[in-house]
């Protein structure tokens, strides 16, 4: 029998969401937390299309930081990895892959 790591990130479109996803998950008190929702914050006292170039920005940022922790983790061991070779690569090559999770994020709606 093979098991498979689902990894699925929420992608952030505002403090608010960002608030939520952090009760939904019981992070609040985690170092750090309290750092990014000022950003968040601002981004969203800048004006609503700088909040929408953060959070796609910020978002495609944890995408390539996920993909790279999962090549760390599981990429070298064998047994049930199942990524191709195409996004492996896209993994380490942070504008190719910056661009493909912008323009993804841009058709499915987030941060608009």
């Amino acid at each position: 029998m093979e098991a498979r790591l689902v990894v699925g990130l929420p992608m952030l479109t505002s403090p608010a969401n960002l608030a939520f996803w952090a009760t939904l998950c019981n992070c609040w008190g985690v170092d750090g937390l309290d750092a990014v929702m000022a950003d968040f914050k601002a981004a969203e006292a800048a004006g609503k299309p700088q909040l929408r170039q953060f959070c796609r920005a910020w978002n495609a940022d944890l995408l390539q930081k996920v993909c790279v922790w999962l090549l760390v983790t599981n990429g070298s061991g064998g047994g049930g990895w199942s990524m191709g070779w195409g996004q492996l690569r896209a993994c380490f090559s942070a504008q190719p892959f910056h661009s493909a999770a912008l323009a993804g994020m841009a058709l499915s709606g987030v941060g608009s």
